[in-house]
């Protein structure tokens, strides 16, 4: 919604994204060439170019994000980021004149699953080399960020899209489970999403649920450990068949002193 990758993937087919003219491989030198649109533009105007998708690679290496390992198919990305070494050239290199973009592997890849991946989505840079969260090449980017409610604005320089007619994204943060579904019921907001981390069980482990954004913990004791497998397909079994009757009552809970603003997308 906000950052538009190099490639989407939908159904295991690839198609580019609409700022990439060209793209290919070359088996001779084990090279990726990406080749740009003109013309196109950040949410803030300014031009996206070959520059904007360099910097944003060569960001996510140098900083050793939790994502640069994606990139160790990158001559000298992996001397870098395993070995240690510090003074290494990254295969990557930008030709702003012609619009493009090389990049040279250390083996074959299958790089249009590889630059599916939204992280690799150009960013935006500042005149100081930092991010900019605020400005996107996506349908929206970041309006207004409060406590418990972040908007998204309508990208007016982003054309191949659809459903124009929204303009505004607003999303809304509780820590009371039942607020957003109680908002979906009464049809304040257009879609909910829970999920549950108990915090006097989580709060020391790193929790990275990566399936479902919906989280069930079950807890019991050392001796019933071995009956664990058993547990997990009764109850698997039980909430597959009673999902409905297990949500039904959340439609009649009510909230007191809450003010209930109208969330849905705006036109």
């Amino acid at each position: 919604m906000m950052y538009e990758p190099l490639f989407n993937k939908n159904n295991a087919i690839y198609t580019t994204s609409y700022y990439v003219r060209n793209h290919y491989f070359n088996i001779e030198d084990f090279s990726i060439t990406f080749e740009f649109v003109d013309e196109i533009f950040f949410s803030n105007g300014e031009k996206l170019t070959s520059t904007d998708i360099y910097k944003t690679l060569y960001y996510q290496i140098s900083h050793k994000t939790m994502f640069s390992s994606y990139l160790d198919f990158i001559e000298g990305v992996s001397e870098f980021l395993y070995d240690g070494k510090l003074n290494v050239e990254f295969g990557i290199y930008d030709i702003p004149e012609r619009n493009m973009l090389v990049i040279k592997c250390n083996r074959e890849v299958d790089y249009c699953d590889i630059f599916s991946n939204i992280e690799f989505s150009p960013v935006y840079f500042d005149d100081n080399g930092k991010p900019d969260i605020y400005i996107s090449n996506g349908q929206f980017n970041l309006f207004v960020v409060k406590d418990y409610l972040v908007t998204l604005k309508r990208n007016k320089y982003v054309s191949s899209i659809t459903n124009k007619n929204i303009m505004f994204v607003r999303f809304i943060v509780n820590n009371n489970l039942y607020y957003p579904i109680k908002l979906f019921h009464d049809g304040y907001i257009d879609v909910t999403s829970c999920t549950y981390f108990p915090n006097e069980l989580v709060k020391y482990e790193n929790i990275a649920c990566k399936d479902s954004n919906i989280y069930f913990l079950l807890g019991f004791k050392e001796e019933f450990i071995q009956f664990k497998s058993i547990f997990f397909d009764i109850i698997n079994n039980y909430i597959n068949n009673n999902l409905s009757d297990i949500l039904s009552p959340v439609r009649g809970y009510f909230l007191d002193n809450e003010i209930i603003y109208d969330f849905r997308a705006k036109k």
